[in-house]
């Protein structure tokens, strides 16, 4: 009987529980002609380039309606795009926080080949913890620019039309703890104003 590879979840925590309950949810609360985004990496050699990945990472499935209302401004602004999230394009941080390190920091570069793929300028990336982790933690190598969801929008606010006055108070939650989280709190402050 041949050897059975080591795992490397030597946490052995259940991530195939964790991702089928995200999308379970992703399914419940969104009809399949309404993904605007890619769940499925392309074959390296089919991939068309755009000038954008807007990067959602995997847990935004939770709340699929934010990923259309960012996909429909950026369709607004007339860029040249791809978004993609989903399982497949996890940073890794779920692993790294459980221990698996060597798991996460494979997941985590896979992620960024993926999005490689699509020859970008910028990624703009909407979920804090991949942010967080891909800058403070892993902080891998890319071929390409990131930032924030927010400073991506602050660098496109003279082209956008607002059409509608909300007249409402908000509450702004701000990591204050890296000279980048700043940045995205300045940007969403600007969005804001």
């Amino acid at each position: 009987m041949p050897n059975k590879p080591t795992s490397r979840n030597k946490s052995k925590f259940d991530y195939g529980a964790y991702f089928r309950e995200m999308r379970d949810t992703h399914d419940l609360t969104t009809k399949p002609e309404d993904r605007t985004w890619n769940a499925v990496p392309p074959i390296e050699a089919e991939a068309e380039p755009h000038d954008v990945v807007l990067y959602l990472g995997c847990n935004v499935l939770r709340t699929s309606h934010m990923i259309k209302t960012a996909t429909d401004i950026l369709d607004l602004l007339g860029v040249d795009y791809v978004a993609v999230g989903g399982p497949a394009y996890c940073c890794g941080i779920v692993h790294n926080r459980n221990g698996d390190i060597e798991l996460a920091e494979t997941i985590g570069t896979n992620a960024i080949r993926y999005m490689e793929r699509y020859q970008p300028k910028i990624v703009a990336m909407w979920c804090p913890s991949c942010i967080s982790y891909y800058d403070e933690v892993f902080e891998v190598e890319t071929s390409f620019k990131t930032q924030h969801f927010t400073e991506f929008l602050v660098d496109h606010l003279e082209e956008m039309n607002f059409v509608k006055d909300v007249p409402l108070k908000v509450g702004l939650h701000s990591h204050m703890t890296h000279p980048k989280r700043i940045e995205e709190a300045r940007a969403a402050v600007t969005l804001l104003s």
